[in-house]
């Protein structure tokens, strides 16, 4: 028993020192250094090794160039994508300075014969004061208080209501309890309107005027502008009244600039 434990032992060590020396072997074998021990029969033995081992560096060498690779292509495609969304938010930028330079052009070759003062709007509702616009043009361009102000130059949304150097405040005559001298075009009424906020307008009449929906309320005058379209009328039997319904024909949160007559 004692014999067969000695034996085994031993085994184990010549296992370890084989091992050890198959390393050495292959250390010297892959650093070129097994040419200058051992003659050149060995090294011939060596060779498949050296081969494996040359065709193991070539692996990883093309492999992990493939990763860099790809980590730089990652790179430069994310790089393209900004570029590209930069190209595109100009281009769109472009193109609305283009439309509202369509726009204005239209607007003024539309109304030659008025004189207007293009201001555009820096702030409104809920920013500025209820029915209330801050435009950039004030007394160094010639603003003064009672100005009519326009929309495109033919419909009436307010009038200058305070005057700075540089700025101006314009009260909506939709501002509450406002009250304008208007009429009803297609019947050909005179009519009080009277503002209700946010855009909105009243008009009391009695029963007998002939109202549709859809008529246009316009100014008094010559040249008069639009107010707005009829779009509700309201009537209760016991009222000798009816109440005419309708709002501002823009949108006054879209409305970018204003025309001022001057």
């Amino acid at each position: 028993m004692m014999n067969f434990r000695q034996n085994k032992n031993k085994g184990t060590r010549k296992v370890l020192i084989l091992i050890v020396l198959s390393a050495l072997f292959l250390i010297l074998l892959l650093s070129g250094s097994l040419n200058r021990i051992f003659p050149a029969s060995v090294s011939e033995i060596g060779r498949p090794f050296l081969r494996v081992g040359n065709s193991t560096s070539d692996w990883f060498d093309k492999n992990f160039s493939f990763l860099k690779n790809k980590t730089t292509l990652k790179e430069e495609n994310r790089s393209l994508k900004e570029r590209v969304q930069e190209l595109e938010s100009k281009i769109l930028s472009c193109q609305a300075l283009e439309e509202q330079n369509k726009e204005l052009k239209n607007v003024l070759s539309r109304n030659e014969k008025q004189k207007y003062l293009i201001a555009f709007v820096l702030s409104r509702p809920p920013q500025s004061p209820y029915d209330v616009l801050i435009i950039d043009a004030g007394s160094e361009n010639g603003i003064e208080n009672g100005m009519e102000v326009t929309a495109y130059g033919d419909i009436l949304i307010g009038h200058v209501n305070e005057v700075f150097v540089n700025t101006s405040k314009v009260k909506l005559i939709s501002f509450p309890q406002e009250e304008n001298s208007a009429m009803m075009l297609d019947a050909n009424v005179p009519v009080i309107v009277v503002g209700q906020g946010s855009g909105n307008f009243e008009i009391n009449l009695p029963k007998a005027v002939e109202i549709k929906e859809g008529e246009k309320v316009v100014t008094l005058g010559i040249n008069p502008l639009l107010l707005g379209i009829v779009e509700k009328i309201k009537s209760n039997p016991s009222d000798p009244f009816q109440k005419i319904i309708f709002r501002l024909p823009v949108n006054i949160q879209e409305l970018n600039y204003v025309m001022i007559k001057i």
